[in-house]
């Protein structure tokens, strides 16, 4: 019961007073390069926009550290000489997996029927690589 009253407090009061202390702390700013003001509101001045850049400095962060690895990614997939190696590779296995396919099917289901089957096959799979597997 004493932890529920404490983190009540700390939502209820003390949240908000650290948050409006800061954001009050970081809205005004020193302008008054001389050493002698008249007053003390002579020196200080409010600016509200210097809280936003203080507070998008968290946001600013995060996209430094996860736009060039997110870029790099991007770059990797979208390459072209990257995605003809994939391609290559990809028809390296398509050939002894096609005839393992129609081994396969024409112990299962005979010869004609895994005939129509490999041709399916490799009609989808020349689609998906854009090259012909025959």
């Amino acid at each position: 019961m004493t932890f529920m009253l404490d983190i009540a407090i700390a939502l209820a009061v003390f949240l908000p007073y650290v948050l409006g202390k800061s954001f009050g702390l970081l809205t005004v700013s020193f302008h008054n390069s001389e050493i002698t003001c008249l007053s003390l509101m002579h020196c200080f001045q409010v600016e509200p926009q210097r809280a936003w850049e203080i507070l998008n400095l968290p946001l600013l962060g995060v996209r430094l550290l996860t736009d060039p690895v997110v870029d790099f990614i991007i770059m990797l997939f979208t390459h072209p000489k990257l995605i003809n190696m994939l391609l290559s590779v990809g028809s390296f296995f398509i050939s002894p997996l096609t005839k393992s396919l129609y081994y396969i099917l024409s112990v299962m289901r005979g010869e004609e029927r895994a005939a129509e089957i490999t041709e399916l096959w490799l009609d989808m799979v020349s689609v998906f690589f854009c090259w012909s597997c025959t």
